[in-house]
């Protein structure tokens, strides 16, 4: 995949996350992706990923607000903030950063972070 197209790739995912069309969110990733979040265990593989944007992330609906997204060779990072509505009907807003790692046009890895107060 030429450099250049991976960025879009990322913004296409965020579109799609928040259309809750999670099929072809799905679709980006690799076979054998993995996902890191905070509060869950490792995500590994497509089956997994659907599981759990279906079944087990909390968030009912929301939207991705993208400040910048940055690119450096097979890694693109997205800053922004998420304003949404939780599944137990909770406002949500919280900023998020996003690593990604792409392979051969697929999403191969995915870390997210998340800015809440800590200390």
């Amino acid at each position: 995949m030429p450099k250049n197209e991976s960025p879009l790739l990322v913004r296409e995912y965020y579109r799609l996350v928040d259309a809750n069309e999670f099929a072809g969110l799905v679709s980006l990733f690799a076979e054998d992706a993995e996902y890191d979040r905070p509060g869950y265990n490792t995500i590994f593989g497509r089956e997994a990923l659907r599981r759990f944007y279906l079944d087990e992330r909390v968030i009912e609906r929301g939207e991705h607000r993208i400040e910048s997204i940055l690119t450096e060779g097979r890694e693109v990072v997205a800053f922004g903030d998420f304003i949404g509505v939780a599944k137990s009907g909770e406002p949500l807003r919280v900023g998020f950063c996003d690593r990604f790692l792409f392979e051969s046009g697929s999403i191969r890895k995915r870390t997210t972070y998340f800015f809440q107060p800590a200390v």
